[in-house]
């Protein structure tokens, strides 16, 4: 067994894929059981850059029924740490390929869309879970988004209104919610 320390961004990568991705859930794990509000508070922990434990992986040439015989590669097997790695798949936005209903997992998606409050102190943000106040106020952004969005001033633009001060403020907002994807695991 070796110890090996891999960022969010390599987890993530390998959850949505099921020719590439490494990491399964066996079939003995129980399901995805985590509420809203833990998912939000995972991703409060990981802006603060507090610990959140470690992910257990088992390296097996366990066979999982999911794949027909000759399709299967070398997986990584989730033996703890599922339900941050779900919770992270949300967060992302990537549905992870052993996930069996798509209907439950986009009800799912859209109750786990983590909020920020842009408006707050740069130091002080705060996070919250969409409602219809949250939902339709300028100052809500989804986490989501800010995560899978390629080109931050862009999005920093569109947020601040053309508002240059503005822009610099919520730019060093996103960069900092963006260093998530770089927080290791190990």
């Amino acid at each position: 067994m070796k110890d090996q320390r891999l960022e969010i961004k390599d987890i993530v990568k390998n959850i949505d894929d099921a020719t590439l991705g490494k990491l399964d859930i066996p079939e003995f794990q129980r399901g995805f059981v985590w509420s809203a509000e833990k998912v939000k508070n995972l991703v409060d922990s990981l802006w603060r850059v507090y610990p959140i434990g470690t992910i257990l992986l088992w390296e097996s040439k366990y066979s999982s029924p999911r794949f027909a015989e000759g399709a299967q590669t070398q997986r990584l097997w989730v033996v703890d740490g599922q339900q941050r790695i779900t919770a992270l798949s949300l967060l992302f936005g990537k549905k992870p390929y052993w996930w069996p209903d798509v209907e439950e997992w986009n009800k799912l998606y859209e109750k786990c869309d983590v909020l920020v409050n842009i408006k707050k102190a740069k130091d002080s943000l705060e996070f919250g879970l969409p409602n219809p106040v949250r939902r339709y106020s300028p100052e809500w952004i989804s986490v989501r988004k800010i995560l899978q969005t390629e080109n931050l001033s862009k999005l920093a633009t569109e947020v601040a209104n053309a508002n240059a001060e503005e822009f610099s403020d919520v730019h060093e907002k996103f960069q900092s919610l963006k260093k998530i994807e770089g927080y290791p695991l190990y």
